[in-house]
């Protein structure tokens, strides 16, 4: 099961490191755009205070995921709740798989 397990690990690995490219050029054309000087003006673009956040958990739905969801729902989404409601930040959370009712 084990075995499995880690093949699957290292697919979704090698799948992340063949994106890698893609996600270091599009920084780049972005930086470009950014140091260009240019008179676009978008809302995502302008630095501003932030209120609210959203908090998207994309749980596992294949076999053997119960502990690997179970922390994610009771350790990384309680550490980050915390963290924002130190700042006074409003968050909206949402959770996204088929196991993510399990645990």
């Amino acid at each position: 099961m084990k075995m499995i397990s880690s093949a699957r690990l290292r697919k979704a690995e090698n799948k992340l490191l063949q994106a890698e490219p893609y996600r270091r050029k599009l920084w780049e054309i972005y930086a470009h755009i950014e140091k260009s000087g240019c008179e676009f003006q978008s809302p995502l673009t302008v630095k501003r205070q932030v209120k609210k956040v959203a908090i998207v958990i994309f749980a596992s739905d294949d076999g053997l995921c119960g502990a690997f969801n179970i922390n994610l729902y009771k350790k990384k989404l309680v550490e980050e709740v915390q963290a924002y409601q130190k700042r006074g930040i409003r968050g909206n959370y949402r959770f996204s798989g088929r196991k993510k009712n399990t645990g």
